[in-house]
Protein backbone atom coordinates (compact mmCIF):
# COMPACT_ATOMS: atom_id res chain seq x y z
CA UNK A 1 0.00 0.00 0.00
CA UNK A 2 1.70 3.25 -1.10
CA UNK A 3 0.79 7.66 0.27
CA UNK A 4 1.93 10.51 -1.17
CA UNK A 5 4.85 12.25 0.10
CA UNK A 6 4.00 15.33 2.46
CA UNK A 7 5.30 17.07 4.84
CA UNK A 8 4.11 15.53 8.57
CA UNK A 9 1.57 17.69 10.45
CA UNK A 10 0.06 17.58 13.74
CA UNK A 11 -3.20 15.05 14.26
CA UNK A 12 -6.08 15.06 16.57
CA UNK A 13 -6.16 12.24 19.37
CA UNK A 14 -6.23 8.62 17.32
CA UNK A 15 -9.84 6.42 18.46
CA UNK A 16 -10.10 2.91 17.47
CA UNK A 17 -13.18 2.33 14.98
CA UNK A 18 -15.75 0.05 16.21
CA UNK A 19 -15.12 -1.81 12.83
CA UNK A 20 -12.92 -1.67 10.17
CA UNK A 21 -11.77 -3.77 7.33
CA UNK A 22 -8.28 -5.02 7.01
CA UNK A 23 -5.88 -3.68 3.91
CA UNK A 24 -6.38 -6.77 0.97
CA UNK A 25 -2.53 -7.83 -0.23
CA UNK A 26 -1.05 -5.26 -1.57
CA UNK A 27 -4.18 -2.59 -1.71
CA UNK A 28 -4.06 1.12 -2.24
CA UNK A 29 -4.13 3.34 0.40
CA UNK A 30 -7.17 5.39 -1.61
CA UNK A 31 -9.05 1.86 -1.80
CA UNK A 32 -8.57 1.28 1.92
CA UNK A 33 -9.71 4.18 2.81
CA UNK A 34 -12.78 4.20 0.29
CA UNK A 35 -13.59 0.24 2.35
CA UNK A 36 -13.53 2.03 5.50
CA UNK A 37 -16.09 5.34 4.61
CA UNK A 38 -18.07 2.86 3.06
CA UNK A 39 -18.36 0.70 6.14
CA UNK A 40 -19.88 4.08 7.79
CA UNK A 41 -21.95 5.39 4.34
CA UNK A 42 -18.62 7.93 4.47
CA UNK A 43 -17.00 9.33 1.20
CA UNK A 44 -13.63 9.06 1.08
CA UNK A 45 -13.24 12.62 2.10
CA UNK A 46 -15.90 13.22 4.53
CA UNK A 47 -14.49 9.92 6.42
CA UNK A 48 -11.12 11.71 6.22
CA UNK A 49 -12.68 15.03 7.62
CA UNK A 50 -14.45 13.22 10.36
CA UNK A 51 -10.80 11.16 11.50
CA UNK A 52 -9.44 14.45 11.53
CA UNK A 53 -7.27 14.31 8.10
CA UNK A 54 -8.90 16.68 5.39
CA UNK A 55 -7.46 16.31 2.34
CA UNK A 56 -7.22 19.92 -0.02
CA UNK A 57 -8.20 17.90 -2.95
CA UNK A 58 -12.13 17.11 -2.52
CA UNK A 59 -11.82 14.19 -5.39
CA UNK A 60 -8.42 12.92 -4.15
CA UNK A 61 -8.67 13.48 -0.61
CA UNK A 62 -6.22 10.43 0.25
CA UNK A 63 -3.16 12.67 -1.63
CA UNK A 64 -2.07 14.37 1.86
CA UNK A 65 -1.48 11.37 3.87
CA UNK A 66 1.73 10.94 4.63
CA UNK A 67 3.97 8.25 6.07
CA UNK A 68 3.64 9.76 9.75
CA UNK A 69 0.09 8.72 9.58
CA UNK A 70 0.70 5.13 9.66
CA UNK A 71 0.13 4.92 13.47
CA UNK A 72 -3.16 7.19 13.13
CA UNK A 73 -4.68 5.40 11.10
CA UNK A 74 -3.08 1.74 12.63
CA UNK A 75 -5.37 2.77 16.17
CA UNK A 76 -7.79 3.59 13.98
CA UNK A 77 -7.80 0.01 12.27
CA UNK A 78 -6.77 -1.66 15.60
CA UNK A 79 -3.77 -3.16 13.98
CA UNK A 80 0.16 -2.36 14.93
CA UNK A 81 2.29 0.18 12.92
CA UNK A 82 4.22 -2.98 11.76
CA UNK A 83 0.90 -4.06 10.05
CA UNK A 84 0.98 -1.41 7.95
CA UNK A 85 5.12 -0.96 7.27
CA UNK A 86 4.52 -1.63 3.54
CA UNK A 87 2.78 1.53 3.11
CA UNK A 88 5.76 2.94 0.81
CA UNK A 89 5.75 7.01 -0.36
CA UNK A 90 5.38 8.13 -3.77
CA UNK A 91 6.85 11.44 -3.72
CA UNK A 92 3.80 14.07 -5.07
CA UNK A 93 5.35 14.16 -8.81
CA UNK A 94 4.83 10.40 -9.44
CA UNK A 95 1.54 9.81 -7.93
CA UNK A 96 -1.18 9.03 -10.10
CA UNK A 97 -4.59 11.45 -9.40
CA UNK A 98 -6.71 8.91 -10.22
CA UNK A 99 -10.20 10.23 -9.76
CA UNK A 100 -11.89 9.68 -13.05
CA UNK A 101 -10.10 6.42 -14.65
CA UNK A 102 -8.01 4.05 -12.65
CA UNK A 103 -5.05 1.64 -14.19
CA UNK A 104 -5.91 -2.02 -13.51
CA UNK A 105 -4.35 -5.47 -14.12
CA UNK A 106 -6.44 -8.11 -15.91
CA UNK A 107 -5.21 -10.96 -14.17
CA UNK A 108 -4.82 -9.25 -11.01
CA UNK A 109 -8.27 -8.15 -10.70
CA UNK A 110 -9.65 -11.78 -11.82
CA UNK A 111 -7.30 -13.27 -8.77
CA UNK A 112 -8.71 -10.51 -6.39
CA UNK A 113 -12.26 -11.06 -7.33
CA UNK A 114 -11.61 -14.93 -6.61
CA UNK A 115 -10.13 -14.39 -3.52
CA UNK A 116 -11.76 -11.35 -1.84
CA UNK A 117 -14.60 -10.27 -4.01
CA UNK A 118 -13.75 -7.46 -4.98
CA UNK A 119 -11.19 -6.05 -7.71
CA UNK A 120 -9.29 -3.47 -5.68
CA UNK A 121 -6.68 -1.37 -7.06
CA UNK A 122 -3.76 -2.31 -5.88
CA UNK A 123 -0.61 0.48 -4.64
CA UNK A 124 1.73 -0.06 -7.15
CA UNK A 125 -0.72 0.81 -9.68
CA UNK A 126 -0.64 4.21 -8.49
CA UNK A 127 3.02 5.41 -9.31
CA UNK A 128 2.83 7.37 -12.56
CA UNK A 129 5.88 5.52 -14.05
CA UNK A 130 4.57 2.07 -13.55
CA UNK A 131 3.08 0.99 -16.72
CA UNK A 132 3.16 -3.08 -16.29
CA UNK A 133 2.12 -4.98 -13.54
CA UNK A 134 4.90 -6.29 -11.04
CA UNK A 135 2.96 -9.51 -9.98
CA UNK A 136 1.97 -10.61 -13.72
CA UNK A 137 3.61 -8.73 -16.01
CA UNK A 138 1.52 -7.86 -17.69
CA UNK A 139 0.73 -4.42 -19.12
CA UNK A 140 -1.58 -2.32 -16.89
CA UNK A 141 -4.06 -0.38 -19.14
CA UNK A 142 -7.39 2.32 -18.54
CA UNK A 143 -10.31 1.10 -16.51
CA UNK A 144 -12.12 3.59 -18.32
CA UNK A 145 -10.79 3.53 -21.70
CA UNK A 146 -11.13 -0.76 -21.93
CA UNK A 147 -13.48 -1.87 -19.60
CA UNK A 148 -15.98 1.19 -19.64
CA UNK A 149 -16.24 4.56 -17.56
CA UNK A 150 -18.82 2.08 -14.76
CA UNK A 151 -15.83 -0.06 -13.79
CA UNK A 152 -14.05 2.79 -12.61
CA UNK A 153 -16.05 3.43 -9.50
CA UNK A 154 -15.38 1.51 -6.89
CA UNK A 155 -18.82 0.97 -5.85
CA UNK A 156 -19.92 -0.14 -9.17
CA UNK A 157 -16.94 -2.72 -9.15
CA UNK A 158 -18.00 -4.15 -5.70
CA UNK A 159 -21.47 -4.79 -6.03
CA UNK A 160 -21.55 -5.49 -10.02
CA UNK A 161 -17.70 -6.67 -10.00
CA UNK A 162 -16.05 -7.40 -13.28
CA UNK A 163 -16.87 -10.03 -15.91
CA UNK A 164 -13.65 -12.09 -15.66
CA UNK A 165 -14.58 -13.73 -19.42
CA UNK A 166 -14.18 -10.14 -20.56
CA UNK A 167 -10.90 -10.34 -18.51
CA UNK A 168 -9.22 -13.35 -19.78
CA UNK A 169 -10.00 -12.44 -23.48
CA UNK A 170 -8.40 -9.29 -23.51
CA UNK A 171 -5.28 -11.10 -21.78
CA UNK A 172 -5.88 -13.75 -24.18
CA UNK A 173 -5.12 -11.07 -27.51
CA UNK A 174 -2.36 -9.56 -25.68
CA UNK A 175 -0.63 -12.67 -25.18
CA UNK A 176 -1.39 -13.84 -28.69
CA UNK A 177 -0.19 -10.63 -30.30
CA UNK A 178 3.20 -10.47 -28.25
CA UNK A 179 4.39 -14.36 -28.37
CA UNK A 180 2.22 -16.33 -30.13
CA UNK A 181 2.05 -14.47 -33.56
CA UNK A 182 5.65 -14.40 -34.29
CA UNK A 183 6.52 -11.13 -33.61
CA UNK A 184 9.69 -11.25 -31.60
CA UNK A 185 10.92 -7.70 -31.63
CA UNK A 186 8.21 -7.18 -30.13
CA UNK A 187 8.77 -8.73 -27.04
CA UNK A 188 12.53 -7.55 -26.98
CA UNK A 189 11.07 -4.01 -27.47
CA UNK A 190 8.54 -4.44 -24.19
CA UNK A 191 11.88 -5.86 -22.34
CA UNK A 192 13.54 -2.45 -22.97
CA UNK A 193 10.81 -0.61 -21.86
CA UNK A 194 10.42 -2.39 -19.00
CA UNK A 195 14.50 -2.02 -18.24
CA UNK A 196 13.24 1.94 -18.24
CA UNK A 197 10.21 1.55 -16.15
CA UNK A 198 12.60 -0.34 -13.63
CA UNK A 199 15.16 2.08 -13.50
CA UNK A 200 12.32 4.92 -12.68
CA UNK A 201 10.72 2.96 -9.99
CA UNK A 202 14.52 2.32 -8.64
CA UNK A 203 15.35 5.78 -8.61
CA UNK A 204 12.19 6.53 -6.45
CA UNK A 205 13.65 4.34 -4.29
CA UNK A 206 17.09 6.60 -4.13
CA UNK A 207 18.98 4.15 -6.39
CA UNK A 208 20.58 5.87 -9.51
CA UNK A 209 20.08 4.81 -12.63
CA UNK A 210 23.42 2.56 -14.97
CA UNK A 211 25.45 5.69 -15.93
CA UNK A 212 26.57 3.68 -19.00
CA UNK A 213 22.71 3.70 -20.27
CA UNK A 214 21.50 6.53 -19.16
CA UNK A 215 24.57 9.40 -18.36
CA UNK A 216 26.38 10.48 -15.25
CA UNK A 217 22.99 11.00 -12.96
CA UNK A 218 22.08 11.02 -9.57
CA UNK A 219 18.32 9.43 -8.75
CA UNK A 220 16.61 12.67 -8.21
CA UNK A 221 18.61 13.94 -11.26
CA UNK A 222 17.51 11.37 -13.29
CA UNK A 223 13.72 11.87 -12.09
CA UNK A 224 14.07 15.36 -12.60
CA UNK A 225 14.65 14.61 -16.35
CA UNK A 226 12.68 11.92 -16.97
CA UNK A 227 9.58 14.54 -15.28
CA UNK A 228 10.78 17.09 -17.28
CA UNK A 229 11.18 15.06 -20.66
CA UNK A 230 7.68 13.11 -20.31
CA UNK A 231 5.83 16.24 -19.29
CA UNK A 232 6.88 17.75 -22.47
CA UNK A 233 5.76 14.57 -24.74
CA UNK A 234 2.63 15.10 -23.00
CA UNK A 235 1.78 18.57 -23.70
CA UNK A 236 0.36 20.15 -26.55
CA UNK A 237 1.80 23.16 -27.12
CA UNK A 238 0.33 24.26 -30.45
CA UNK A 239 -2.33 27.37 -30.50
CA UNK A 240 -5.23 24.64 -31.50
CA UNK A 241 -6.34 21.34 -30.61
CA UNK A 242 -3.75 18.60 -31.62
CA UNK A 243 -1.84 15.27 -30.49
CA UNK A 244 0.82 15.67 -28.24
CA UNK A 245 4.59 14.66 -28.85
CA UNK A 246 4.58 11.24 -27.51
CA UNK A 247 1.38 10.63 -29.40
CA UNK A 248 2.76 11.67 -32.96
CA UNK A 249 6.11 9.77 -32.26
CA UNK A 250 3.98 6.53 -31.41
CA UNK A 251 2.47 6.58 -34.88
CA UNK A 252 5.54 5.94 -36.40
CA UNK A 253 5.70 2.76 -34.32
CA UNK A 254 2.49 1.37 -33.85
CA UNK A 255 2.34 -1.26 -36.83
CA UNK A 256 4.70 -2.68 -35.25
CA UNK A 257 4.63 -3.04 -31.54
CA UNK A 258 1.30 -4.25 -30.49
CA UNK A 259 0.11 -4.73 -27.92
CA UNK A 260 2.41 -2.13 -25.99
CA UNK A 261 0.93 0.86 -27.99
CA UNK A 262 -2.64 0.84 -28.16
CA UNK A 263 -4.28 3.61 -29.97
CA UNK A 264 -4.29 7.12 -28.60
CA UNK A 265 -6.38 9.26 -30.31
CA UNK A 266 -7.68 12.32 -28.00
CA UNK A 267 -6.92 15.44 -29.35
CA UNK A 268 -5.72 18.14 -26.25
CA UNK A 269 -6.37 21.41 -25.98
CA UNK A 270 -4.42 24.61 -26.84
CA UNK A 271 -1.78 25.07 -24.13
CA UNK A 272 -2.54 27.74 -21.77
CA UNK A 273 -1.74 29.48 -19.07
CA UNK A 274 -4.98 27.81 -17.40
CA UNK A 275 -4.18 25.06 -18.72
CA UNK A 276 -0.89 24.53 -18.68
CA UNK A 277 1.51 20.88 -18.91
CA UNK A 278 0.24 17.74 -18.35
CA UNK A 279 2.63 15.56 -16.26
CA UNK A 280 2.75 11.78 -15.65
CA UNK A 281 0.54 11.91 -12.94
CA UNK A 282 -2.16 13.51 -14.79
CA UNK A 283 -2.26 10.81 -17.01
CA UNK A 284 -4.29 7.83 -15.59
CA UNK A 285 -4.23 6.02 -19.06
CA UNK A 286 -0.94 3.57 -19.02
CA UNK A 287 -1.60 3.67 -22.72
CA UNK A 288 -0.64 7.66 -22.57
CA UNK A 289 2.32 6.69 -20.35
CA UNK A 290 3.99 3.73 -22.39
CA UNK A 291 4.20 6.54 -25.17
CA UNK A 292 5.89 9.09 -23.14
CA UNK A 293 8.58 6.47 -21.45
CA UNK A 294 8.46 5.07 -25.19
CA UNK A 295 9.74 8.65 -26.89
CA UNK A 296 11.52 9.69 -23.33
CA UNK A 297 13.63 6.31 -24.02
CA UNK A 298 14.59 7.10 -27.37
CA UNK A 299 15.76 10.73 -26.48
CA UNK A 300 17.61 9.73 -22.92
CA UNK A 301 19.09 6.08 -23.56
CA UNK A 302 22.66 5.06 -24.99
CA UNK A 303 20.67 2.55 -27.64
CA UNK A 304 17.57 2.51 -28.88
CA UNK A 305 16.43 -0.16 -30.97
CA UNK A 306 15.54 0.31 -34.59
CA UNK A 307 12.54 -0.11 -36.75
CA UNK A 308 12.14 -3.20 -38.79
CA UNK A 309 13.37 -2.56 -42.78
CA UNK A 310 15.27 0.28 -41.50
CA UNK A 311 19.20 0.88 -41.73
CA UNK A 312 19.04 0.41 -37.76
CA UNK A 313 19.00 2.64 -34.35
CA UNK A 314 20.62 6.19 -33.98
CA UNK A 315 22.80 6.90 -31.47
CA UNK A 316 21.83 9.47 -28.94
CA UNK A 317 22.50 12.81 -29.91
CA UNK A 318 21.08 11.84 -33.88
CA UNK A 319 17.44 10.55 -32.35
CA UNK A 320 17.50 13.71 -30.10
CA UNK A 321 17.96 15.50 -33.42
CA UNK A 322 15.26 13.83 -35.80
CA UNK A 323 12.76 13.74 -32.65
CA UNK A 324 13.04 17.38 -32.30
CA UNK A 325 12.81 18.22 -35.74
CA UNK A 326 9.51 20.06 -36.70
CA UNK A 327 8.79 20.07 -33.34
CA UNK A 328 6.45 23.06 -31.96
CA UNK A 329 9.23 25.88 -30.61
CA UNK A 330 6.92 27.02 -27.56
CA UNK A 331 7.77 23.32 -26.30
CA UNK A 332 11.20 23.23 -26.90
CA UNK A 333 11.76 26.27 -25.59
CA UNK A 334 9.83 25.16 -22.63
CA UNK A 335 11.80 22.25 -22.69
CA UNK A 336 15.63 23.95 -22.69
CA UNK A 337 14.62 26.22 -19.62
CA UNK A 338 14.01 23.25 -17.95
CA UNK A 339 17.43 21.79 -19.16
CA UNK A 340 19.27 24.23 -17.53
CA UNK A 341 18.19 23.37 -14.06
CA UNK A 342 19.84 19.65 -15.18
CA UNK A 343 23.14 19.12 -14.02
CA UNK A 344 25.68 20.27 -16.81
CA UNK A 345 28.24 17.75 -16.58
CA UNK A 346 25.14 15.15 -18.02
CA UNK A 347 23.88 17.57 -20.42
CA UNK A 348 27.24 18.23 -22.51
CA UNK A 349 27.70 14.06 -22.14
CA UNK A 350 24.37 13.38 -23.28
CA UNK A 351 22.52 15.97 -25.36
CA UNK A 352 22.92 18.12 -28.30
CA UNK A 353 23.79 21.75 -27.84
CA UNK A 354 19.98 24.29 -26.81
CA UNK A 355 21.04 26.30 -29.37
CA UNK A 356 20.73 23.17 -32.24
CA UNK A 357 17.59 22.64 -30.54
CA UNK A 358 16.60 25.96 -31.06
CA UNK A 359 17.43 27.16 -34.37
CA UNK A 360 15.86 26.01 -37.58
CA UNK A 361 17.19 23.18 -39.33
CA UNK A 362 19.31 24.33 -41.83
CA UNK A 363 18.68 24.73 -45.93
CA UNK A 364 19.61 22.21 -48.35
CA UNK A 365 22.00 23.85 -50.57
CA UNK A 366 21.49 22.20 -53.25
CA UNK A 367 20.22 24.84 -56.08
CA UNK A 368 16.78 24.57 -57.68
CA UNK A 369 16.56 24.90 -61.42
CA UNK A 370 14.49 27.22 -62.65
Amino acid sequence: MQIAAHEPRVLLRSRPLPYCPRPFPGEAVESWIWRIGNEFGYTPARFLRAIGCPGTDRKDPAQRLTEADIPYLATLARMSPQDLAEMAIIPRDWRLRAVLDVPFCGQCWIESQRLHGFAYVQAAWMHAGRISCPHHGNWLFSARDKLGRQHCDAAHRRQHGVTPRELQEFLDYQTYVEVGAGRPWIADAGERLKAFEAAVLAATAGFPPPEERWGPLSARDFLNVVHDVTTWSLTNFENFRAPCPASVYYQDWAPFLPPIFLWVSTLLRAWTPAHPERPMRLCVNADERRNALWITMALLAADHPGKLRSDGSFDRRSRQIQIFRGQNPAGISWLVSRMRHWPEVYRDACWVAWEQLLLPPPVSLCAAVV
